[in-house]
């Protein structure tokens, strides 16, 4: 092999190596999710989703039940937010389901994401209307035991089935910030110490993540290095010159283009 072709060939070799280091140890798309599509959890934030089938009574006296009372739970509703499980109550279907163990249980807490394969996009009001309507439907289904399927996405910190989500509402919680704000008067001595801290946490992240591509670089050359060095001892009579300084300024525009 001609010895220009053997080292176009370990610098590709090298890249290639690189980025697959590189691609093993990003984080997933959508910020670090990982399982399998009916259990899926974010690593980064604790939230985790996952499927239930919950079996639906039948007849003219179940379909005629107020729905809130015949699930056994109450639920809460603020547009651009999923809706939410606020309580479950001791008898009703989400109950039994939850009692079942055969699968993961409902809690208060829970927001729901999908049912019957039609996901929440943003409308809420629409989706609500549809979880009404896909439950009555099972309600009158002819079928010996339906199943109304949903998707549950799960928070950090949901209430134990059978009790209430913990804290105040969405809305609450939006309103006493609110208010919080308001009253607060901050100097200016406190803001400029506030941006100054926050420029500070942005230059730390920079410094980190400019080390952490540097190191990558170096390992990079070091390991073209010494596959420069192996084939020097076996190809004697065509050994490779390289520079160290101009393979290291190679390797960081690897880099920088991926």
């Amino acid at each position: 092999m001609p010895r220009s072709a053997a080292v176009a060939a370990l610098l590709q070799l090298a890249v290639v190596c690189s980025l697959a280091v590189s691609v093993q140890h990003a984080p997933s798309e959508g910020g670090g999710l990982m399982g399998n599509p009916a259990d899926i959890e974010n690593v980064e934030t604790g939230t985790t989703w996952f499927s239930v089938r919950i079996k639906v009574p039948t007849g003219e006296s179940a379909s005629k039940e107020p729905q809130a009372k015949l699930m056994g739970w109450q639920l809460g509703s603020e547009q651009g937010s999923p809706v939410q499980v606020l309580k479950i109550r001791s008898q009703g279907i989400v109950a039994r389901h939850n009692a079942g163990g055969g699968e993961r249980p409902i809690l208060a807490g829970d927001e729901l994401v999908e049912v019957n394969g039609v996901k929440w996009s943003g409308d809420t009001r629409a989706f609500e209307a549809l979880l009404g309507h896909e439950i009555q439907a099972a309600l009158k289904s002819k079928e010996k035991a339906p199943l109304l399927r949903l998707t549950v996405q799960r928070r950090p910190g949901a209430a134990a089935a059978g009790g209430e989500a913990r804290g105040p509402s969405r809305a609450g919680r939006a309103a006493a910030a609110v208010g919080t704000q308001e009253k607060r008067k901050e100097t200016r001595g406190e803001k400029a110490s506030g941006s100054a801290d926050l420029l500070e946490k942005k230059e730390s992240r920079e410094r980190r993540a400019s080390g952490s591509a540097g190191a990558q670089v170096d390992r990079d050359t070091s390991n073209v290095e010494g596959l420069i060095a192996a084939w020097n001892s076996l190809h004697q009579e065509q050994p490779i010159e390289l520079n160290h300084e101009a393979l290291h300024e190679f390797m960081a525009k690897q880099h920088g283009k991926h």
